[in-house]
């Protein structure tokens, strides 16, 4: 079983950096929602991710990211979501907290109109491949990562949704 888990992320892992190889970075001005202070999230997102790549991100980024998600901007989001998901498949077991933020970003549908509204802005900017990586992304965790029923029910609620858009 843990050597299919393996197998199965090592495929996965390949996909997701040949989907988002072309990813360009967004900019120091446009990793967050907005420019200025007004929440603390706000400037975390500008100070720890100013010119990093999504390729590259270590445990502290990831966890920065995990408290934060809903701060990055649509390009933000999108640019760093493929090492997002990168590091979930490497630390789920071990560290729930991103990959349960991650899948909830992943589910608009969950959210009051104003979360649904900026989930269609980062949803616009992938592309087919792009889009076909999350949904596997969000598959696999759900068929060999979640153990618990309320996590397969929340992955079933987030594949609802990707699997509706074209």
């Amino acid at each position: 079983m843990e050597n299919e888990k393996l197998k199965v992320a090592e495929e996965l892992t390949q996909k997701i950096r040949v989907a988002f190889a072309d990813n360009a970075y967004p900019g120091d001005a446009n990793l967050a929602r907005v420019n200025t202070d007004v929440h603390c999230e706000y400037k975390t997102i500008r100070v720890a991710f100013r010119g990093r790549d999504w390729r590259n991100l270590d445990d502290e980024l990831a966890r920065e990211a995990a408290e934060s998600l809903f701060f990055f901007s649509a390009r933000g989001f999108q640019f760093f979501l493929p090492g997002l998901m990168l590091w979930t498949l490497t630390h789920y077991a071990r560290d729930h907290g991103l990959g349960d933020s991650l899948v909830y970003a992943l589910t608009p549908l969950a959210h009051d109109s104003r979360v649904l509204k900026s989930a269609f802005d980062w949803i616009d900017g992938f592309n087919m491949t792009q889009r076909q990586t999350i949904r596997e992304y969000l598959q696999v965790l759900r068929d060999h990562f979640a153990e618990e029923e309320c996590r397969k029910r929340e992955l079933d609620e987030a594949l609802r949704f990707w699997n509706s858009i074209e």
